[in-house]
């Protein structure tokens, strides 16, 4: 038993060094894009990574629905139907996705502003295909391969730097070197779910293939995946408000800026990913769930002012080393940003820790209350700097509301 958990924990490290590295890859990929693009190709290309998380958000709900029921050992000797099953529903929702984006064409051209027909469609097939990692990431998390899990996290920041490497060296036209990034990123996507298939073929191949004839998916799963999408929501609007309301080089300046409040969010991701199985142990009582929810809070608060008070006081500084002279306008978009990714913050560490104790009503309403003042914000703003203060707003009251809420359950 010892040596088990000396092996669990070895490969939790290794995990958590790994994550980590992904993280500084994408950064390395967002400065390397930078410098690479244009700032209106700039601010194309993260309007549609934007529009691929938000599409893709299902994913995120079916990471954790395929991580549950392979690490609960339920239906050891269906491993294999499962994940068939699981694979035919992710090529059924890649089909119908593509589908609905192409038959909505003008309206998505309009709300992210893309007037090229290729890169729009490039948009859509992307964003159709974002349902195949986050089965197979499901997949070797669920059967406990966590060095898997962290050297599949490393693939979509390596394929985006060599996209961004292969339009550097292809061409020195602007345009050319956006349609050539988007092209060896479709490469990627389809190796990295062709790779994900064979490592999972090999995890469950030796089970057999009776299952039984539970349902794949339960109603808690339902408000997991609405908590999953209004997160991602909140996570992107912002940067598509600025999109829709400004153009293309205010995108490519927002973006930016929009780095910097990354490393809060990639902070407060992983506390959240300690925090749920940490609040779902039976063993832990309701007292010791909250101190552990309420550490989790502060330490994310304490990291926030003391990453973003500086980059805030020193902003142009960072953003000339960083960007060059042509992001400096960008600026001004850094207390946004600083603003909105705290809130954001806060809702992610609060989603998964009403998750792990499985009291996800009240942050279902509060969130969806929240949905519709942010949409109905961005539509009726007449500036960026009106439709930003509004996020900021929203995300501030909603995040309190979900903790106070949730108090007060609690005290119930």
């Amino acid at each position: 038993m010892e040596k088990k958990d000396t092996q669990l924990l070895r490969a939790s490290t290794i995990l958590f060094v790994l994550n980590i590295t992904a993280s500084a890859l994408n950064y390395l990929c967002q400065l390397v894009l930078a410098r690479v693009l244009s700032v209106e190709s700039y601010g194309t290309v993260n309007t549609i990574f934007s529009f691929m998380m938000i599409v893709a958000v299902p994913g995120t709900t079916l990471t954790m629905v395929v991580a549950k029921y392979y690490a609960s050992g339920c239906g050891k000797e269906g491993k294999r139907q499962y994940l068939v099953k699981q694979l035919k529903v992710v090529l059924i929702l890649t089909v119908v996705v593509f589908f609905l984006l192409c038959i909505g064409k003008n309206f998505w051209g309009k709300i992210l502003s893309i007037n090229d027909t290729f890169v729009l469609m490039m948009a859509f097939i992307l964003a159709a295909l974002g349902f195949f990692q986050p089965l197979y990431s499901g997949v070797f998390s669920g059967n406990k391969r966590f060095i898997l899990v962290g050297i599949y996290s490393m693939f979509i920041p390596l394929y985006k730097l060599v996209a961004v490497g292969g339009a550097y060296i292809s061409t020195q036209n602007d345009n050319y070197r956006l349609y050539m990034v988007l092209l060896i990123m479709l490469g990627g996507v389809i190796v990295t779910a062709l790779y994900g298939q064979y490592e999972s073929k090999k995890i469950v191949k030796k089970y057999g293939t009776e299952l039984g004839k539970e349902r794949l998916y339960s109603f808690e799963d339902l408000k997991t995946l609405i908590l999953n999408i209004s997160l991602m929501l909140y996570m992107n609007i912002d940067l598509l408000s600025v999109r829709y309301l400004g153009n293309e080089t205010e995108s490519g300046l927002y973006s930016s800026a929009l780095l910097f409040g990354r490393i809060i969010y990639y902070f407060a991701t992983t506390l959240g990913t300690i925090l749920l199985p940490s609040v779902a142990d039976m063993s832990i009582d309701e007292k010791g769930r909250r101190k552990t929810l309420n550490r989790a809070l502060s330490s994310m608060i304490i990291f926030a002012l003391i990453c973003m008070l500086p980059i805030n006081i020193f902003k142009n500084f960072f953003i000339g080393i960083l960007y060059g002279a042509d992001y400096l306008p960008a600026a001004k978009y850094v207390i946004y940003v600083s603003i909105i990714s705290i809130s954001l913050s806060v809702c992610t560490i609060m989603v998964n820790y009403v998750v792990g104790i499985a009291r996800t009503k009240n942050a279902t309403r509060i969130m969806c209350v929240m949905d519709v003042l942010l949409v109905i914000a961005v539509f009726i703003a007449d500036s960026v700097k009106n439709s930003l203060i509004a996020i900021c707003a929203i995300g501030i009251i909603g995040a309190i509301t979900i903790y106070i809420a949730e108090y007060r359950e609690k005290t119930k």
